[in-house]
């Protein structure tokens, strides 16, 4: 888990310098969360090469989308949403990433598979 919130801290670092790429160490636990922010249009593109990660950040109109990143996910505070819950929340700026039994999804996946999960990040 600390592992994966430093490479979100990274995340958030690198789109306040404003830059379009970076380089970490790849572990094996990020591919889920590289998978969803792909899918989502968040980053352009990622490459795994010798246990290096070389991410593309997409830009929109000039402004990081990770800009709005807030990791929710702690181990002693852990915000848990049922799907009674989940059918309250409009927003169509912020996108809400949950950590389920089908894996990372976003609360509008969620709402399609009828589960709950604990919030991880909201962006």
């Amino acid at each position: 888990n600390l592992k994966i919130k430093n490479f979100f801290v990274q995340l958030k670092n690198v789109s306040l310098k404003k830059k379009e790429n970076f380089v970490t160490n790849y572990f094996v636990s990020y591919r889920s969360f590289l998978r969803i922010l792909y899918v989502e249009g968040y980053i352009q593109s990622f490459k795994i090469l010798n246990k290096k990660l070389f991410i593309f950040i997409r830009n929109y109109y000039n402004r990081s989308l990770f800009l709005n990143l807030r990791i929710l996910y702690h181990k002693n505070k852990q915000y848990k949403l049922n799907l009674y819950k989940l059918n309250f929340i409009q927003s169509k700026n912020l996108n809400i990433f949950l950590s389920t039994n089908a894996g990372l999804l976003t609360h509008y996946d969620c709402k399609k598979l009828k589960l709950g999960g604990k919030v991880f990040f909201i962006c």
